[in-house]
């Protein structure tokens, strides 16, 4: 399954982090050329940068300021898929908090069978909304264990163990639902979002997983990205090449080592990437994480597992691998590369 969109403008939630202060200053200046009657200004920005309707607030003044021009509201501009209810939560609050700032003579009776809820959220105090969205701090958890410079599977395994017990705490201490995903019936990472993978970790995979079924789910999706962007999706460098490059035109992909019934076949041996979404940090100030999960966090204290250490082991083993090179790759570059 691919799909002929960029996931990097799906709306998700997989690029929802609640405190991205990016989004919060694009949202000000939209509003401020709301405020000023700049809406030539709000078209163009529309026009030219969609993949910058990078957040729930921002998809809300999108909506708000249709409404105002009298413009249809359609399922698209809420979600370019299914319309989940944490969604339509979300940005019904978003159109409220925006509502009581702008004080525009706004008609919402068009988009209550989106936004059930916007009635009660009109009701709301959004005196201190924007600063409770940025105003936490997370509690950090790292990884101990560190590689020699042999018998890099068997230490993996034991990193990956480490990193499982980890998480354990993570969830305990945070309440997070260890079953969130399945719970939620997403595999949103597992198709737009094609995680970075190393040789170690392939090369781990391979020891734990029969490789030949899924050659050819891996072929198809090449064969996609060929006909799409004549070239195929190749294994990377890292210290040449931005890690962009493994999937440079964003192509929306199924996950060759996802199931036809959406289970993840590898979930015991999968790679960091794949590990640490949704309980980790990669800067120790964001949660790396999709909405399904940091609506379980407590808004002001956060216990996660600080992937910093683990990442910095894992990116000099792989180096060690490779003689000198970093080279990582999507799960489709490797199982359709020499490699596998």
């Amino acid at each position: 399954m691919s799909a002929n969109y960029q996931f990097k403008n799906l709306s998700s939630g997989l690029k929802e982090l609640i405190q991205e202060e990016a989004s919060l200053e694009r949202l000000k200046l939209l509003m401020q050329d709301f405020k000023n009657k700049e809406f030539n200004k709000i078209d163009l920005f529309f026009q030219e940068k969609p993949h910058l309707l990078d957040s729930f607030a921002l998809k809300a003044f999108k909506i708000y300021y249709k409404l105002s021009q009298k413009q249809e509201i359609n399922a698209r501009d809420i979600s370019i898929g299914e319309i989940k209810d944490f969604i339509a939560n979300k940005i019904s609050k978003e159109l409220a908090y925006i509502h009581q700032e702008l004080k525009e003579n706004i008609d919402f009776s068009s988009v209550k069978n989106f936004f059930k809820n916007i009635d009660d959220d009109l009701q709301l105090d959004f005196s201190n909304y924007q600063q409770e969205k940025i105003n936490y701090k997370l509690d950090l958890l790292e990884t101990k264990i560190i590689f020699d410079e042999n018998n890099y599977q068997e230490k993996l395994a034991t990193v990956y163990q480490e990193i499982a017990e980890l998480q354990a705490q993570v969830e305990n201490q945070a309440k997070i639902d260890k079953e969130t995903c399945f719970r939620n019936k997403c595999v949103d990472c597992c198709v737009y979002t094609p995680p970075l993978v190393t040789k170690l970790e392939f090369e781990y995979i391979k020891t734990k997983v029969d490789m030949r079924e899924l050659v050819e789910k891996a072929q198809k999706n090449q064969l996609e990205h060929q006909v799409q962007f004549a070239e195929k999706l190749n294994l990377i460098d890292l210290d040449k090449q931005d890690k962009k490059e493994m999937n440079p035109n964003n192509f929306a992909h199924e996950c060759p080592f996802l199931s036809e019934s959406k289970s993840c076949q590898i979930h015991e041996h999968r790679p960091f990437a794949c590990r640490f979404y949704g309980l980790s940090t990669l800067d120790g100030l964001t949660v790396q994480a999709c909405n399904f999960y940091l609506e379980q966090f407590d808004k002001n204290n956060r216990t996660v597992l600080d992937s910093r250490p683990a990442t910095r082991l894992l990116a000099k083993a792989n180096r060690e691998l490779c003689q000198g090179k970093q080279i990582a790759g999507t799960l489709s570059a490797w199982l359709s590369s020499d490699e596998s």
